[in-house]
């Protein structure tokens, strides 16, 4: 009996090794992806955030998780993220998303704040193909690659204003000066063509995210023609696949996807504005240009049909779900102050109840506090004074209940003014401390 009893242990044993094996090796082996933590911690996972929105200079961006092969997080500027795509383009800004989904090593589902992560790898396929692009290189430092949609470039040289094709352009190197933007235009003849550039938005089709506009004055230069490897990119008929049943991107394009179409529509900004956006396929394109025209493809092979219009209750029983899950629009508070000092002019004063109750209503932890000065004074004087006036409104944020480690402040002087003046003009709209909560 002694002798079963302990065959019975034996075999008790040997079964909880064999149950446990499978378990270690899945740990170890069948998770591509990698978030490093700032502890130092390496976790193997499955990322399963689908898309990720990253705030940057000059316009927000959203890309799908299949394009991005590395997040990197600066240690010690959480607004500052770079993102990595499979086609070595690098976008860094604010990183939008505050959690990131992923499937553990242990085989649960977790949640990781943004604010704890260094560093995610996005185990992505193999380069693809060679092709022919453009590519954009911002003052930033940002560099990414894709096609330009705006056709004519508009450049003036004194009292002479010519139209330039885009196909007959090599590279443009920007040059910004206070208030305009003048470019250095090389011609695939090697001629080159000087002037101030007229355009204020170009259009462009990144090659790892939807189509963007972007203001001339974030650009550094543009390089036609360059040779660079791109991955594939998703086609309008791939996306019958769930896992691209959704997407937004701010500047107002969405897609609902079902196994047999593709919708898009165009939404205003948060501040009413409505830009444009290029609906692409095999066969050609349509440009959406109003708020609510929408684009239904059925085919990819084929070029897009003719705008629609939807209504309000359409686009919300369509959208609705990407809509309430879209993360909440950055708000903007101007405060105004009287000439050479931290004194609030009596309207702007009466804005503190609003920006308390914005903060508390959207449980912020991230609060920026700008400060800027207009060029009555020098310039190291104006950078002082532009300090205390972020200064004496974070203190008063803290004073009205707000926890002062959410609030980040900056000084900017005369810098980025309102409104361009001469120096040692004094200029209420240029006196100001911006408060934005996230």
């Amino acid at each position: 009996m002694v002798d079963q009893y302990l065959k019975m242990g034996l075999h008790m044993k040997i079964i909880k090794v064999i149950m446990l094996l499978p378990l270690i090796l899945s740990a170890n082996c069948c998770y591509a992806d990698t978030v490093t933590l700032k502890a130092g911690d390496v976790l193997p996972c499955d990322i399963l955030t689908k898309y990720f929105g990253l705030s940057t200079p000059y316009q927000d961006v959203f890309f799908i998780n299949d394009y991005i092969s590395d997040i990197i997080c600066a240690p010690d500027q959480p607004d500052k993220c770079t993102i990595k795509t499979i086609n070595n383009d690098s976008f860094t800004g604010h990183l939008i998303n505050s959690q990131i989904e992923s499937l553990m090593g242990t085989g649960l589902e977790d949640s990781l704040p943004v604010d704890t992560i260094k560093n995610v790898h996005i185990d992505t396929p193999d380069k693809t193909r060679k092709k022919e692009t453009t590519v954009f290189v911002m003052k930033n430092g940002d560099r990414f690659s894709g096609q330009i949609i705006t056709t004519r470039f508009k450049n003036k040289t004194g009292l002479l204003a010519m139209d330039i094709n885009s196909k007959k352009v090599k590279r443009i190197l920007f040059v910004h000066y206070p208030g305009v933007t003048c470019a250095n235009i090389y011609l695939n003849n090697q001629s080159m063509r000087y002037g101030v550039f007229s355009e204020d938005l170009l259009g462009i089709d990144p090659d790892s995210t939807p189509p963007i506009n972007i203001p001339v004055s974030q650009f550094h230069s543009i390089e036609f023609k360059s040779l660079k490897y791109i991955q594939k990119k998703i086609t309008p008929a791939e996306y019958n696949k769930p896992k691209f049943c959704l997407f937004k991107c701010r500047n107002g394009f969405l897609t609902e996807c079902c196994p047999s179409q593709t919708t898009a529509v165009l939404l205003p900004d948060p501040d009413g504005h409505v830009g444009e956006i290029a609906v692409k396929t095999e066969g050609g394109q349509q440009i959406l240009t109003e708020a609510g025209q929408a684009v239904i493809v059925r085919n990819a092979k084929e070029p897009p049909p003719l705008p629609i219009f939807l209504d309000e209750h359409q686009i919300q029983a369509i959208f609705g779900k990407a809509l309430a899950a879209e993360p909440a629009v950055p708000k903007k508070f101007i405060l105004f102050f009287k000439v050479d000092s931290t004194n609030l002019i009596p309207d702007s004063e009466a804005l503190i109840p609003e920006i308390i109750k914005c903060i508390q209503k959207r449980n912020s932890s991230d609060i920026h506090v700008n400060g800027f000065s207009d060029k009555k004074g020098s310039y190291e004087y104006n950078l002082a004074l532009s300090l205390k006036r972020a200064a004496y409104i974070q203190a008063l944020l803290v004073k009205l209940g707000i926890d002062g480690k959410y609030i980040t402040t900056l000084s900017l002087g005369e810098d980025n003014p309102m409104i361009p003046t001469e120096d040692g003009v004094a200029e209420l709209r240029n006196r100001r401390v911006e408060v934005i909560v996230r």
